[in-house]
């Protein structure tokens, strides 16, 4: 094989690596307080969290998110205190629930981090650049035993991450008992703020970067290039 054969192919596979890596990593943004922090204590019964404050694109061109994992601060991890992480959506003024993620029961008090999101029912992904719409990312926190909220009662125990001075600005709906089942099409209304007290937990968004039209030529180049240099050296029966 002549030098400049070699030149080309190597030219070529450098083309195609190059346009490729550049589209594999997503970026990640953070939605609630980073870091987490044990920021004070529970409130005492269940209740479901949403952050007011929507979830921003990382840029204008790369909207498109998914949910992937859920990190909190657990101060009743006694195994019985749950929380599963949301997807809501605000439109037309009204929070509606979109997705559900997987219950997660800390068995230690401390940092939980890296939970999946592990979606169970609706969608786990969403657009940020749809008209008239933002997303959020919430929390529903129980514990086992029927806990209810202080319209309902009893009043137990059922929140598990500290409220305190976190930041964002939230709303919680506080009758979520006994032992909610959240669903896709739940409206989420408020029954208190929490301004900038909030509570300690945030989700984390990947944003997959959507290739550019040149970056994908580029690629394209390169592949349809090295697949011709293959076919032609199996050809000519060169080894």
């Amino acid at each position: 094989m002549s030098k400049k054969l070699r030149f080309a192919a190597g030219l070529l596979a450098l083309c195609a690596f190059v346009a490729l890596s550049s589209a594999a990593y997503a970026e990640t943004v953070i939605h609630g307080p980073d870091p987490v922090v044990d920021a004070g204590d529970p409130d005492g019964w269940s209740l479901l969290n949403v952050f007011t404050d929507p979830i921003v694109a990382p840029s204008p061109t790369n909207t498109l998110g998914l949910m992937t994992t859920v990190n909190y601060w657990a101060e009743r991890g006694d195994g019985a205190h749950r929380i599963q992480p949301l997807l809501v959506k605000f439109e037309g003024g009204v929070y509606t629930i979109i997705g559900v993620g997987t219950e997660h029961a800390a068995d230690a008090n401390g940092l939980q981090a890296d939970i999946p999101f592990g979606l169970t029912e609706g969608t786990a992904t969403f657009d940020t650049s749809t008209p008239g719409v933002t997303y959020h990312s919430a929390v529903l926190q129980q514990v086992d035993g029927g806990d209810q909220g202080p319209a309902g009662g009893p009043i137990n125990t059922g929140a598990t991450i500290p409220f305190g001075d976190a930041g964002g600005n939230a709303f919680v709906q506080d009758t979520v008992g006994p032992n909610h089942d959240p669903n896709p099409g739940d409206v989420v209304t408020a029954g208190h703020t929490t301004t900038t007290r909030n509570y300690a937990y945030n989700v984390e968004v990947d944003f997959p970067p959507i290739p550019e039209p040149s970056t994908m030529i580029l690629a394209w180049i390169g592949l349809f290039g090295l697949l011709s240099y293959a076919f032609r050296r199996r050809k000519r029966g060169v080894k």
